[in-house]
């Protein structure tokens, strides 16, 4: 049953779903698959990050989608429907969870380009244990998995957190760098929900987060862990391969 909290009344859902339909015309990236998705999240009231998002600031949201979409398609090569696809994502998945992982992957691209990586590919699982996708760095090919976090954690908690994750997806890390010939690897932690990540700052993040669970977990200097949040709290540890060491 949906929370009451999250039900929308007549007006807002008339209001959001107007929004929605322009998508097509003011943001002619975002996928025709997404906006029916989005049609059906707010017509249901089905509780997500994406429905919050848009009750809190449907704006906002609608031109953070417009630029993820834009951004991911131009580093990718691919229209906005082909980006769906090479996130695995189908609109016929009414997860919402699916769709958070969709949208982290494509934050992870824009992240990885920003961090002057090149060759960044997706890689389509089909049932396979192996890492999200792979890209170059200087003269290093990198594994890169992606980890949507749609619950915020406090700073106390984010060191365990990230060791905690790390965990889950060492082994898909591993599988995708001897198969790709890859000397590096890259865990990206991605929080999805807009509503939340700004009440933790870059420096909790690197600081209480992703530089002690490297230490905690014994990693070495080729594997890094990188926090995608807003753009000003993005980090990563230890820093790249021939960058200044830790």
């Amino acid at each position: 049953m949906t929370p009451v909290h999250d039900l929308l009344c007549d007006e807002d859902m008339d209001e959001l779903l107007e929004t929605v339909d322009q998508w097509g015309r003011d943001y002619p990236h975002i996928p025709r698959s997404v906006v029916q998705h989005a049609r059906l999240v707010v017509s249901k009231s089905i509780p997500c990050s994406l429905l919050r998002s848009l009750r809190e600031d449907v704006d906002l949201t609608s031109k953070a989608l417009g630029y993820t979409f834009r951004r991911a398609a131009k580093i990718l090569d691919a229209s906005p429907e082909e980006l769906v696809q090479l996130a695995d994502w189908s609109p016929n998945d009414v997860d919402p969870n699916r769709f958070d992982a969709m949208l982290a992957e494509l934050r992870a691209v824009i992240f990885l380009d920003d961090e002057r990586f090149s060759d960044i590919w997706l890689l389509a699982s089909k049932g396979e244990k192996k890492a999200d996708g792979t890209a170059t760095r200087g003269q290093t090919r990198y594994a890169v998995e992606v980890a949507c976090c749609t619950t915020l954690k406090h700073p106390p908690e984010l060191a365990p957190f990230v060791a905690s994750k790390y965990d889950e997806k060492k082994h898909q890390l591993e599988a995708t760098a001897e198969v790709e010939h890859c000397r590096g690897s890259v865990l990206v932690l991605v929080f999805v929900d807009l509503s939340q990540i700004a009440l933790v700052t870059r420096e909790e993040y690197l600081e209480r987060g992703i530089k002690p669970a490297w230490y905690e977990l014994g990693l070495p200097i080729t594997t890094h862990l990188a926090v995608v949040a807003h753009a000003s709290d993005n980090c990563v540890f230890p820093p790249w391969i021939g960058d200044t060491s830790p």
